[in-house]
């Protein structure tokens, strides 16, 4: 085996900056350069020819700087170059990383007759490599993270302790129109004011604040979180564009309102159908009825006029009777007998009598029949068409079918002017003047006074109830005529007495209806007609 000629490798090897020893087959140390040396702490010349194991024998027995030979013994089993990258720790307590490089040299007859071993410390290069792999990754990260920022639509800013913005997402600096550089540092608070954004609503228990911004007149919900891991009190601050939210909502609280309008319309159109309807059942049940009773009341009357006239005669006959008895035997036992029976049977008492009776049944009789034609001019069932009328006579058509409930309660009072015969639909106005009359009796607690006044214009007629009630309250007069609005107890109103009355004055008959009400003093309705409907002049 030919040797190593030190003179000639010494200055190269001991130059060289990595640690570099050549051991022999049997792995005993044949050279060891200066650099090595200091990386074991020894003397090199004391280790030559000594297995290269010694030089670790400083060293534990399990630690991983056991494995630093193993390359060499893996080039001579193999022939090849073996390398090894680990973290070691030859001197100093600090493990440093180390690329281990092991090869054969061969002499001249091709066979293997030592293998050289480096020792590079790599930890540096490595360590940079780790840094510039993780610098990498970050700066990767940041650009998925800003794109990702940039790609969402609400506004995304961060902001320190005094409210300065620190980062931002695209969509902030391309809505304001602004570049990064000039909005980064601005006071956020201010930013928004000279960009127009202006506070509306502040919630905060939810932490939430809605800003519109004036230029466009879009709305903004802006939330904010703090960072946890932020030590400058940093705040990410978001706002989002709820301007569809909002119209949306509004469409709908419009739409939920038309809808529940709707439906309290056709509700109220439902009920007045029902009244009307059972109004016409009325009308013509007391047609019916008067129709009914006017025979009878006929023929009652006919037989006590009749009764009359044949009660006139039989005095005139029993008056002669007894002239002519007193004129022939005055003495005679039978005439007295006679006289003595008609004293006992007081037949003078009957006869006077029987005058008032009777005429106190035809007095009976014609009130009957003013009630039965009273009612039958109330239901005008045969005027359930428009047609001329005398406002005055429905008022006292009206009275007297509601007389009942009012004679008890109140004092009537009747101020009628002169009024022409009105266009008109007298059955409708009959029951208008009903629910008001009515109304104003149950509006009065103790008895009081009921005023009904009536006048004409130039081309109208006005009728004015007036009541000593109780009176409307000032922040009810404006729902009064509102469909299922009542302020008398649950089952005592249905709600829908003078929204009827408004829609027959109003609708039906192109008239006005005004209420003035004074708490305690009592309630006044005006209602104005015009003489002539559009229909007619049409």
């Amino acid at each position: 085996m030919p040797a190593i000629n030190p003179a000639i490798c010494l200055p190269i090897l001991d130059n060289s900056r990595d640690p570099l020893i050549v051991v022999n087959p049997d792995l005993t140390c044949h050279f060891i350069n200066q650099t090595a040396a200091n990386l074991f702490n020894i003397e090199a010349a004391g280790f030559l020819s000594r297995p290269c194991h010694d030089l670790l024998g400083h060293l534990t027995t399990t630690g991983p700087e056991q494995e630093a030979f193993q390359p060499a013994k893996e080039s001579l089993a193999s022939g090849t170059c073996v390398r090894l990258i680990k973290k070691m720790a030859f001197y100093s307590e600090i493990r440093r990383l180390y690329e281990i490089t092991a090869w054969p040299i061969k002499d001249t007859q091709e066979r293997i007759s030592h293998v050289a071993m480096t020792f590079r410390d790599i930890t540096a290069s490595h360590d940079h490599m780790e840094l510039q792999e993780l610098t990498n990754k970050i700066t990767q990260a940041k650009r998925e993270w800003e794109a990702s920022m940039d790609c969402i639509e609400d506004f995304v800013i961060l902001v320190d302790g005094q409210q300065r913005i620190k980062r931002l997402n695209r969509p902030v600096a391309t809505f304001f129109d602004l570049p990064f550089v000039e909005i980064i540092g601005q006071d956020l608070t201010t930013l928004l004011s000279a960009q127009g954004m202006e506070m509306e609503l502040c919630l905060l228990a939810k932490e939430e604040f809605e800003y519109l911004h004036r230029p466009t007149g879009r709305s903004y919900a802006m939330r904010s979180c703090s960072l946890d891991v932020s030590q400058d009190n940093e705040q990410v601050i978001t706002f989002q564009d709820i301007s569809h939210s909002k119209n949306i909502t509004r469409l709908l609280e419009e739409k939920n309102k038309e809808t529940q309008q709707a439906l309290t319309q056709l509700q109220a159109t439902q009920a007045k159908l029902l009244q009307q309807e059972k109004m016409a059942s009325v009308g013509q049940l007391a047609a019916g009825v008067a129709h009914e009773i006017n025979n009878p009341v006929g023929f009652v009357t006919s037989n006590l006029n009749s009764l009359a006239r044949y009660q006139a005669k039989i005095r005139e006959f029993l008056a002669l009777q007894d002239h002519c008895l007193q004129a022939c035997c005055p003495a005679a036992p039978e005439v007295k007998v006679v006289a003595e029976q008609r004293r006992k049977l007081k037949i003078d008492f009957i006869l006077a009598d029987i005058i008032d009776l009777l005429s106190e049944s035809l007095d009976g009789v014609a009130r009957v029949k003013k009630i039965v034609m009273n009612l039958k001019n109330f239901s005008r069932v045969d005027q359930a068409q428009r047609s001329k009328a005398q406002i005055n006579s429905c008022l006292e058509e009206t009275i007297n079918i509601v007389w009942h409930e009012l004679k008890y309660k109140c004092t009537l009072h009747k101020e009628y002017g002169a009024l022409p015969a009105i266009s008109c639909f007298p059955q409708q106005l009959n029951q208008v003047f009903m629910n008001l009359l009515v109304n104003a009796s149950q509006a009065m607690t103790k008895p009081g006074i009921i005023t009904i006044r009536t006048w004409s214009g130039d081309d109208t007629i006005s009728i004015a109830i007036s009541d000593t009630g109780c009176g409307i309250a000032p922040d009810n007069i404006s729902h009064v005529f509102e469909p299922f609005y009542t302020t008398k107890e649950v089952g005592k109103g249905t709600g829908l007495g003078l929204s009827i009355v408004y829609d027959i004055i109003t609708n039906n008959h192109h008239g006005t209806i005004e209420v003035a009400s004074e708490v305690g003093m009592g309630t006044t309705f005006t209602m104005t007609l015009p003489i002539t409907l559009e229909q007619d002049e049409a």
